[in-house]
């Protein structure tokens, strides 16, 4: 099975994360939304306006495949 890391930022990058074993990169979305959909359930009001937050799946190569990113805004 292919190999994907799931690279989380939020200010600054997270560590290397270890690589997971998925059957395609279909999967590896379907991880990806998942997690996104965790992180931002839990969020508790402690998100700031400005604040800018991605999950970037990369292959085994650390090529960059897909991307989920959250940005608030103020529009004052």
């Amino acid at each position: 099975m292919p190999l994907y890391f799931f690279v989380i930022e939020r200010d600054r990058s997270s560590p290397d994360p270890p690589g997971i074993e998925l059957p395609d990169v279909g999967a590896a979305w379907k991880e990806a939304t998942r997690v996104t959909g965790e992180i931002v359930r839990d969020l508790d009001g402690t998100l700031e306006v400005g604040t800018e937050w991605s999950i970037q799946i990369q292959d085994a190569d650390r090529k960059p495949l897909r991307t989920i990113r959250l940005t608030s805004e103020a529009h004052d």
